[in-house]
């Protein structure tokens, strides 16, 4: 009985630290806007998303101390019949209030 109740702890950890695993993977997959959320410090922005295209500081009124701006640096070319029209880059702006994300929005920038 002893060694029945050893193995099925034994399975149970393993299980366990591979569920884990599995859960980090698909937070990293997850799109970059959904990985950063209201609260999150500069600190913690960095390491999720890396160093910003830009920072821009006093220009949003007194709604956030600063803003950084991240781009996917992709061109989505749009084709209408046949012919390329345009291009579009999307963009995810991070607002920082006392210095924690107030609020994540995006966006798409380009040519129609």
């Amino acid at each position: 009985m002893k060694k029945f109740c050893f193995h099925y702890i034994i399975l149970s950890l393993v299980a366990a630290s591979l569920l884990g695993c599995a859960s980090t993977e698909n937070n990293s997959t997850k799109p970059l806007a959904e990985r950063i959320t209201s609260g999150l410090t500069r600190e913690q922005v960095l390491s999720i998303a890396g160093k910003p295209q830009s920072r821009q500081s006093g220009l949003t009124g007194g709604q956030a101390d600063e803003v950084w701006l991240y781009s996917d640096g992709a061109l989505n070319l749009i084709p209408v019949y046949g012919l390329v029209r345009g291009a579009r880059t999307n963009t995810i702006q991070v607002f920082f209030k006392g210095g924690k994300v107030s609020q994540v929005a995006e966006g798409s920038f380009g040519l129609w």
